[in-house]
């Protein structure tokens, strides 16, 4: 729904992952006691850590993040970032690749779907990967891209609370 339903204040030299693990599994925990059966958890780049995904994992929480850019992924991606033949589109196309990956922090490796966007009149593609326990049958990638857009509204609500801490 892109509704905000809980918030921690931090001091501003935390690490983005900090406390996640204390704060996300009670906030599930009390979701799908008052709201849903099950819960799915749509976190940034910052928090795809082993400890989180491993826990979120063997609550049987359905999960999707970005992953941040690393020399082993952007080697990964290298040979898929080639735009297809014939012209530039008018307007802009998205591909995906499904692969598995396994960071050296964690315990095993986990379904990543690599993201490909090419835009009208923009000289480089642009890529980003997203990881999931999600198969794909569950969700392809264009369905994983469509929900992890949808951590937008959720966002604007920040802003707006960051402003008014401003």
């Amino acid at each position: 729904t892109g509704d905000l339903l809980d918030a921690r204040l931090r001091k501003g030299a935390a690490h983005t992952a900090a406390g996640a693990l204390d704060f996300i599994l009670p906030l599930l925990d009390r979701v799908e006691e008052k709201l849903c059966q099950v819960a799915a958890a749509r976190i940034d780049a910052g928090f795809p850590e082993e400890n989180l995904l491993g826990a979120l994992e063997e609550r049987c929480t359905p999960y999707l993040a970005r992953v941040r850019n690393n020399a082993v992924l952007d080697r990964m991606a290298e040979p898929l970032l080639k735009r297809p033949p014939g012209r530039s589109p008018a307007e802009p196309r998205t591909w995906f690749h499904e692969m598995t990956y396994r960071a050296a922090s964690w315990s095993r490796e986990r379904r990543v779907v690599l993201v490909v966007l090419e835009r009208p009149d923009e000289l480089f593609i642009h890529h980003f990967w997203i990881i999931t326990n999600w198969t794909v049958e569950q969700m392809d990638g264009e369905a994983l891209l469509e929900h992890y857009r949808e951590r937008g509204s959720a966002e604007n609500h920040m802003g707006e609370l960051m402003d008014v801490f401003d």
